[in-house]
This record gives C-alpha cells, structure tokens and sequence, in this order.
C-alpha cells in the first residue's frame, strides 16, 4: 500500500475522549476506499452470467450474504446493476440504520442501492467494520436524503474522519472481531431460540389444562350457555375533552392493559348508557383487524362505555371470569376461531361465532384453584421470559461496544 501519512495533516487523535495509540492516524474514509459503480446493463451478456444480490439477500448487522455463489442465475435484477467481486465492500445506502455491509468471496452483481466500495489503502475486513459501526451509521443518518426511504449521502459519508492504525493492526483487529462478533453472534441465536421456546410455554401450559385427562371429564359446554350476555358496543366519537364516560376503543388495549387516563370520553344518553357500561369482570374482544379475536378482562373500571368493533362477554354463575378469559388464550380458542371467523381478506369474530366456541368446564369449587395455579406457573414464565430478554438485550448492545473498544485502539 502506498499512502503515507504525518501526524499533522489531521486533527487532533481524539476518539472518545482517548489519546489514539502510537502509529495511528485521523483518515478521511474517501482518502482510503472509493466508490467503484461498474455498471452492467440489464438483459447484457454479463448480466446473465452474473448472480444478482439485493438489499434483502444481505442480513443487518452482520452482513451475511443470504444467497450462495452456486444458486442458478436467475432473470432478476431487470434494471441497471452494479459489478461487484471478492475485492469489495458492498454498503447498503438505503435505509442505512439496517446497517447492511457485505464482503462477498465471489463474483456477482447488485442493486443499485448496494455501493460497491474499493479498498486502496486500508485492509477490507477492517474497512467492513468500519462501515457497520454506531458512530458510521449515525452519520450516514443525519446526512440522509429522503424521509420514508432514507438514504445515506456517499459523499458525505466518504468526508466522514476514522481512526485508521497500521495495515498490520488494521488486520490484527479485524480477525479478532470476527472472532468476538461470532461468538456473540451464537450467542444472540441461542439466546433467541430460548427465548422463542419461553413464547412458547403459555400456551403449553396452557394446553395442559384445557386439553388434560381431567379436562375430559369435564362438562364441555358453548360459551353462550355460560353468559348472561353478549353484546355489541356503542357507536360514538371519542372526544378526550369528554372526561366521563370513557370510551373503549382496540387502540386502547395495548399490551393487554388499559391506561384509563390516556381513554377519551364520548357523548352518550343515560339509557345508551347503561346499557352499554363496562362492569368488575367483563371479557371485551376485537372483532376485525390485526387483533381480531383477542380478549381482555375487565377489572375495575371506571365509568366507561365500549366501542362498537368491541364485543363484551359477561359470565354467568357456572364460570368465573377468571376461569373464562384463561380459555380465551388457550390454543383449543384460537384453533376455533381460526376455522370459524369470517372473511377471507380480513377475517372478523360476531357475537354469533363467540356464542359456539366450546370449552371444558371445570367444577366452579375447582376454579379458582385452577386460576391460582395457571396465574403462579404463568409468572414464572413471565420471570423467565424477561431475564431471557434481559440477556437477550445485552447481547445485542455487545457489538457496538466491541467496535468503540476496538477503534479506541483499546481492543
């Protein structure tokens, strides 16, 4: 390599508030890599030949390559291209939060939202690492063009200053960051397959009850036979100048709770009223949308009305609301509403289809001790789930501190 540097033709060898180490420079990064936009014509012999790589085939953060060099070319990529090899650097400068870097090992083509990227004087792995670090993508981010599909402005990326050691540091610390970032990258996976299995065990559990030997010998009995109504909500606007009644919307069951607070309210006459007041154990559901044929208890509300795309469920005496909405996130529920609701495009539950669900019903005297054990099994899978997602976070925030250590010069 033939660049050579002093020391006073940058500014001062700060980084993070460190003393860069012995021997390394403040670079611009256009000084050390060039864009290189070979471009390759659709339907072009060289096109045909070559396997086409877009935005999609390359993973955030750790820019692995979703696509093997052997795959049959196919006829994509119809518009003009770019010539990439195993010399590159591949920059995804869309959406450049996605943090989309490649180093591919062979030969291929790639969108134009893909920047080929030519190191000349500074070590290619090194430079990749470069590319995806916080402090990269935070400038490729403020010098964005465009609002709902950003993109980084390469010129001004390439003015960006990097800490830039020897070529023979520079590799030192390339190697020794895929060797870390693997390992957190394993890490990451196992942490997301146990975290995957904890999703899980709600419903297995769950599961256990519903579907049990005990279970069997239960009386099954339809949900209509078990409640004293069930019923449509009012139609109203909602007006937050309004403060009494509140008035239930989807958009205000977030999580499976209520800020009551954050409800507005709605005008209503006194009959409608009272016709439609939300009560100590109701069961409300959506019927359209995203979140059609979820459900959430009622307990204790304050003065408040339901939305017309709600129905409530009120039980009667042979279930506790408890023991009811415990059913209502059970798979034998969602296995019946999924064969049952209504609409191919946008599948939607009534009050009729709700009536016919069917369940085993348990001995009220056994109930309540049925819901005090699913509630203890189900807060130690809700303690678990966390502490895996708590592990979970902290993996995720290793790279970038992998990277500021490592161009601190303190790897």
């Amino acid at each position: 390599m033939s660049w050579t540097l002093t020391t006073n033709s940058y500014p001062s060898p700060k980084t993070n508030g460190h003393s860069l180490p012995k021997g390394w420079q403040w670079v611009k990064l256009g000084d050390v890599c060039k864009q290189d936009r070979q471009i390759v014509e659709p339907k072009s012999s060289l096109a045909s030949r070559l396997l086409y790589l877009s935005l999609e085939h390359i993973e955030s953060n750790s820019g692995r390559i979703l696509r093997e060099p052997t795959e049959p070319i196919q006829d994509e990529g119809r518009s003009t291209s770019f010539h990439f090899d195993n010399r590159h650097v591949l920059y995804g400068k869309l959406r450049p939060y996605l943090n989309k870097v490649a180093l591919p090992d062979f030969e291929g083509r790639c969108t134009t939202e893909l920047i080929p990227i030519l190191p000349t004087d500074i070590d290619r792995e090194f430079l990749a690492w470069v590319l995806r670090r916080k402090e990269t993508v935070d400038v490729a981010m403020q010098e964005k063009t465009g609002s709902r599909m950003p993109r980084a402005n390469m010129d001004n990326l390439l003015a960006l200053e990097i800490p830039l050691p020897p070529l023979d540091e520079q590799q030192r610390i390339a190697s020794r960051l895929n060797e870390q970032l693997a390992a957190v990258e394993s890490a990451r996976k196992a942490a997301e397959e146990q975290l995957h299995a904890a999703y899980q065990l709600p419903s297995m559990y769950l599961r256990e009850v519903f579907e049990s030997e005990d279970a069997r010998k239960w009386d099954v009995k339809k949900v209509l036979e078990l409640c004293r109504r069930i019923d449509y909500g009012y139609t109203a606007s909602a007006n937050f100048a309004i403060k009494e009644p509140k008035f239930l919307r989807i958009t205000d069951i977030q999580g499976g709770k209520v800020n009551w607070a954050q409800v507005p309210g709605c005008k209503i006459n006194s009959n409608e009223e009272q016709n439609n007041m939300l009560s100590d154990g109701d069961i409300v559901f959506a019927r359209t949308g995203a979140t059609t044929g979820k459900s959430f208890l009622i307990r204790k509300p304050p003065r408040a009305v339901f939305a017309s795309y709600l129905i409530r469920l009120q039980h009667n005496d042979e279930v506790t609301a408890d023991y009811l909405y415990a059913f209502f996130q059970s798979d034998s529920y969602w296995q019946q509403i999924r064969e049952n609701a209504r609409g191919a495009a946008q599948p939607n539950v009534n009050a009729t289809l709700l009536g016919q669900i069917t369940l085993p019903v348990a001995p009220v005297r056994d109930q309540g001790r049925i819901i005090s054990t699913i509630n203890d099994k189900l807060a130690e899978i809700s303690k678990m789930t966390y502490a895996i997602e708590s592990q979970l976070a902290e993996i995720n925030r290793l790279p970038a501190s992998l990277l500021r250590e490592a161009f601190a010069g303190r790897e």
